[in-house]
């Protein structure tokens, strides 16, 4: 994933998030996943990822993608329409063996969409939606200014 930082926001594609203050950013490669940028909260109970996809199929299929036979996960919510300043999707809440999520995924067009998961080992997915943390992170989110992407989302098109 390669994001343009421009007035203190992150762009990708249609889409920028501002990391929250007094967020600390995570570089440990397991809980990154590779393609996503991760903080934790000032608390350190939440872990935060942002992270690009293309080729999807709407956010709504690809958060019930989740919950296939054999998945390991639980959703602990139905996934429901989300908006905030003109962007659009979807978020479900969802369990593992121990970890608690809550997922939203916004559709930018053309097969892309942003996704912000939140992660707990502490607490319940369910009390993710109501913290300052995640309120902070979610207000953050906003169209983006990132130039059109070639097809493997690495850089502007030439």
């Amino acid at each position: 994933m390669m994001l343009l930082y421009k007035n203190g926001r992150f762009h990708i594609g249609k889409a920028s998030f501002a990391l929250p203050d007094g967020f600390y950013l995570e570089s440990d490669i397991e809980l990154t996943e590779g393609s996503a940028l991760c903080a934790w909260d000032p608390e350190r109970e939440y872990l935060f990822r942002w992270q690009y996809f293309h080729d999807c199929e709407g956010s709504a299929r690809e958060l019930q993608k989740w919950f296939l036979p054999d998945s390991g996960l639980t959703p602990l919510s139905e996934v429901v329409p989300v908006s905030i300043y003109g962007l659009t999707g979807h978020m479900v809440l969802y369990r593992s063996y121990r970890p608690r999520y809550c997922e939203v995924r916004l559709d930018l067009g053309a097969g892309e969409e942003l996704s912000l998961m939140v992660e707990t080992r502490q607490g319940r997915a369910e009390e993710i939606p109501a913290s300052p943390a995640f309120r902070a992170a979610w207000e953050g989110l906003g169209p983006g200014e990132c130039p059109e992407r070639e097809k493997d989302g690495f850089g502007p098109k030439n």
